[in-house]
């Protein structure tokens, strides 16, 4: 029988240029170690990672280099080679906030707080 569907938690919203932590976690039922292939969603991947006993969580790292949404997908399979059905999760790398606006930012407010003394 192939893995579980591997689950993936980890940051949603993030800034690019930011390494960010996956956790991956996929169980075998008939207890068989795993090995995990990760795709980010922007052109890269990890390879086949592993093995893993089945149920042992993995952490993976990871930087976007653009702004854009990304769906990671994992993929699990076990000693036999058997794999698992794609699991997924969707993250949203913004761009970030120029620093030109951060000031401009900062004197509304700055001047918005003298108004209403």
């Amino acid at each position: 029988e192939a893995p579980e569907i591997p689950v993936i938690d980890g940051t949603l919203n993030g800034k690019i240029g930011v390494e960010y932590q996956y956790a991956v976690l996929s169980t075998d039922t008939e207890e068989h170690t795993v090995m995990y292939f990760v795709d980010w969603g922007d052109g890269s991947d990890t390879g086949w990672i592993g093995p893993y006993d089945s149920g042992e969580q993995v952490i993976q790292s990871h930087q976007w280099s653009k702004k854009g949404s990304y769906t990671i997908q994992v993929k699990a399979r076990d000693s036999y080679l058997v794999q698992s059905e794609w699991g997924t999760l969707v993250v949203s790398m913004p761009a970030p906030v120029p620093l030109l606006y951060r000031m401009y930012s900062w004197i509304f407010d700055f001047l918005f707080s003298l108004l209403s003394v």
